[in-house]
């Protein structure tokens, strides 16, 4: 019983592959670019490819004429300085009512936290909604200190609840150990016969 294995593949005929596309024009690079940053929902994505286009501007000569690429480059910055000041105001306001929504929830008022959850949604309408993955985050984050404060509310409502228990408790046995404490003497007094 010998034998023998020989195992082969047939390939399909590869179709013939024609030339490689050509390159893309300068001018439609940087409209590329222009595009891109103009559907791009992150500010951060945008400002890159706005300083790439200045770049691009800078580095690939002749794509504009040159007063055009001046006034294209100047309006580039422009931009760029725009989205680092909406950036900057997005990221105080974030931190204000982060601040407000943190002080509630250590107070326990949930309420108060969630009054900061609309403002987010009000203040971000009235700013231009131009930042809305900065407003997910903030949203998320001011849940989870509603969720804070309702815990803080909670254990203090036990602890409330615990010390009328226990002012309940001491209501009914108090009266009991203090006949107890006045039977002690005569108690010691059995016990010290008794050895």
């Amino acid at each position: 019983g010998a034998f023998d294995v020989a195992l082969s593949a047939r390939t399909a005929e590869a179709e013939p592959v024609g030339p490689p596309p050509s390159p893309l024009a300068p001018l439609d690079v940087l409209n590329g670019m222009l595009s891109a940053a103009r559907v791009s929902p992150r500010s951060a994505d945008r400002m890159v490819l706005l300083q790439a286009a200045a770049h691009y501007l800078d580095e690939a000569k002749g794509v504009l004429p040159p007063h055009e690429s001046l006034a294209m480059k100047k309006s580039l910055r422009e931009q760029v300085a725009l989205e680092q000041r909406v950036d900057l105001r997005y990221a105080k306001w974030s931190a204000q009512l982060l601040q407000q929504a943190s002080k509630a929830a250590a107070r326990g008022r949930a309420g108060d936290v969630q009054a900061v959850a609309a403002r987010v949604i009000e203040d971000d309408r009235k700013m231009g909604q131009a930042r809305p993955d900065v407003v997910g985050t903030l949203l998320a984050t001011v849940q989870q200190k509603a969720e804070e404060a309702s815990a803080v509310r909670l254990q203090r409502d036990r602890r409330q609840l615990n010390r009328a228990e226990y002012a309940r408790y001491e209501q009914a046995v108090g009266p009991l150990l203090a006949r107890i404490e006045r039977l002690q003497p005569v108690l010691e007094q059995k016990v010290g016969r008794a050895h």
